[in-house]
């Protein structure tokens, strides 16, 4: 067997290491958010926040604008660009900044977007 890991191990690549987000925070529950569940600005902020990383080191990191990154945690559509292609960009790199599944975390959070689009029709 390569990996000294044991065969039921709920979250490895297929060498039988661990895959990438087990390795920022220990059993924090908040740091296994890989499941298609709605993943809200609020669990973002939670999950940010338990791994000890400030909305400006995101900031720093990833170049976007410390205003924007509130307003995708707080869910303030309306401060948010209209174009569906920065939100997204926005939302994958504030996901895997924090060590988040960017897939599964646009899944869930871009229809919210949209929803909120369409209800300005």
């Amino acid at each position: 067997m390569k990996g000294k890991k044991p065969k039921h191990a709920p979250n490895s690549s297929r060498d039988g290491e661990a895959a990438a987000p087990e390795s920022h925070a220990g059993d924090d529950p908040t740091n296994k958010p890989q499941t298609a569940t709605a993943m809200s600005g609020a669990k973002l902020r939670q999950t940010r926040e338990s791994r000890g990383i400030t909305l400006k080191e995101v900031a720093e990191r990833t170049k976007i604008n410390v205003a924007i990154l509130a307003a995708l945690e707080e869910e303030r559509f309306d401060d948010m660009p209209n174009a569906r292609v920065y939100v997204r960009g926005f939302v994958r790199c504030l996901a895997k900044e924090i060590g988040l599944d960017e897939d599964i975390v646009t899944r869930s959070y871009i229809p919210r977007w949209e929803s909120w689009q369409q209800s300005r029709s």
